[in-house]
């Protein structure tokens, strides 16, 4: 929700209708579009009380397009893998599903991270976890990270809201340099990390 477009750039796009769901009564418009090397599926029903979306991602570029790094405000990239279903429902509370990611090849930077300068792009290696919707919450769950130059820790979620784009973050991101040589060739960025590491050890919040 800003003024920035997002331009997507297809190789191919198709859609189609479940029969089955028809026979329900109900519409099940399902999405496939090619997206450089990678590919995306996804359905989407739409109901009085709750929304159902389901999605496939294989091998899809963070960067063509950019909507996630756009969507967090991160410079990143790599590759992303996603499987799951969410039902959405307008009470969160009685929303449920669950998703997997796989990032592959994964790095964040260059630009500016919550306040520090990245200088060029670091890797993280490959990073997986799951995202499941729990008592009203979008929560991270199983998180492993293999590889990189960072150490990269992720916890907590989203508290829904009715509007989903009013729902509030609150996690924890730990990190780590695990390639010290990284932090030699740019001492201005090993200064900034040590003066964050001693402001955060003293802000209790």
């Amino acid at each position: 929700e800003n003024d920035d477009d997002i331009r997507v750039p297809l190789a191919s796009l198709g859609g189609s209708l479940d029969a089955l769901a028809l026979l329900t009564f109900t519409v099940k418009p399902r999405l496939s579009a090619e997206i450089g090397e990678g590919s995306v599926d996804a359905a989407i029903v739409q109901g009085a009380d709750s929304n159902y979306v389901e999605a496939d991602l294989d091998s899809v570029n963070l960067i063509r397009p950019p909507v996630l790094p756009s969507l967090l405000g991160v410079p990143m990239g790599g590759e992303i893998s996603a499987n799951g279903a969410y039902t959405l429902a307008k009470k969160p509370a009685d929303s449920s599903g669950s998703m997997t990611l796989a990032l592959k090849g994964m790095n964040i930077g260059p630009g500016p991270v919550a306040g520090i300068t990245i200088p060029e792009a670091i890797s993280l290696g490959t990073v997986e976890f799951d995202l499941a919707i729990e008592e009203g919450r979008l929560v991270i769950k199983d998180y492993k990270q293999e590889g990189g130059q960072l150490d990269l820790q992720l916890s907590g979620g989203l508290n829904l809201s009715p509007r989903f784009m009013s729902s509030n973050l609150d996690a924890c991101v730990k990190f780590k340099f695990t390639d010290q040589e990284f932090l030699k060739t740019y001492p201005k960025l090993e200064t900034a990390v040590q003066l964050a590491g001693a402001r955060f050890k003293k802000d209790g919040e």
